[in-house]
């Protein structure tokens, strides 16, 4: 192990995130869909937003996006980032 191996370990900072939630984002678009969906960076873990996903949904915003926590009570409650790309209509 190296010292970019160790640096890798690392928290992501916001901007990083928001890269690579917008990268997740074209692949999806490339096949047609037009959000995505994501309990990953704490965000499928509580009902209450971070200050950092705070600041990754307002960073994706600022971009242009619809994204937002959802959180859907059925069985099991899902709490998830929802980002979408779709032309508002």
């Amino acid at each position: 192990m190296n010292a970019e191996d160790v640096r890798n370990l690392m928290p992501k900072k916001t901007d990083e995130i928001v890269d690579e939630i917008i990268e997740k984002c074209a692949e999806l678009a490339k096949e047609g869909k037009e959000e995505f969906t994501t309990g990953n960076y704490d965000f499928g873990s509580n009902y209450t937003l971070t200050k950092k996903q705070e600041e990754i949904i307002g960073k994706l915003r600022g971009k242009g996006f619809n994204a937002r926590q959802r959180v859907e009570s059925n069985q099991f409650v899902m709490i998830y980032l929802w980002v979408s790309w779709a032309e508002e209509k």
